[in-house]
């Protein structure tokens, strides 16, 4: 187990509190979800989303600049603002599926912490751009596995909700997640929703 971090919450001053959460969250869930804080505002949360996923980002930007200049940042920038409505979007799901199909009593404030604090994991994705397409592939594979798995066992300790019925809302809210996009996606004419950065070619090859 993991050794907590003295206070549960992201420091956004001081980004140095990033990695002892996120490996907290990762490798103890259930003990890490339990000390965590309940009613600390909503910044600390979605601050610690937006560094789990700007710095996979500035990674991949970092590899594409020499080729696309500063265009490569832009792109960056419409990319992280299109994860955050994305990440948004499913947290409000998994909050509607679990309060209604799982009745759980947990309040949105709650289920946005579960699911910002258990984005640390995409982390790891920063890898992705120096890896080949089949190791790149596994990987994000297995961080959206992880990053329910740490959901799934946020609802069951925050909202003290059974297994089965934190697994139920999980999947619930993919499915509904992903019937809205196609639904909506055709009338907005919007792209599929990126699960991570995508991978870029590794340097040296086209």
């Amino acid at each position: 187990m993991a050794e907590m971090p003295p206070a549960m919450e992201f420091q956004w001053r001081r980004p140095q509190t990033f990695f002892p959460l996120a490996m907290a969250a990762t490798t103890s869930p259930r003990a890490f979800f339990a000390a965590m804080p309940h009613q600390g505002g909503w910044w600390p949360p979605l601050a610690f989303l937006l560094v789990a996923q700007a710095i996979p980002a500035l990674v991949l930007a970092g590899f594409q600049i020499p080729q696309h200049g500063l265009a490569a940042l832009a792109g960056m920038m419409v990319f992280l603002a299109k994860r955050l409505v994305y990440s948004l979007a499913f947290a409000g799901l998994i909050w509607l599926m679990a309060r209604f199909a799982g009745r759980a009593k947990i309040d949105f404030h709650s289920t946005l912490r579960i699911f910002c604090y258990s984005s640390g994991v995409w982390i790891v994705s920063a890898a992705v751009p120096i890896l080949s397409l089949a190791p790149a592939a596994l990987v994000m594979v297995l961080l959206v596995l992880c990053h329910l798995y740490l959901i799934q066992a946020g609802l069951q300790v925050v909202a003290n909700l059974p297994t089965f019925q934190a697994i139920l809302s999980v999947l619930l809210a993919i499915v509904a997640f992903m019937l809205l996009w196609v639904i909506l996606a055709p009338m907005l004419g919007l792209m599929p929703p990126p699960s991570a950065s995508p991978p870029a070619p590794p340097p040296g090859q086209p």
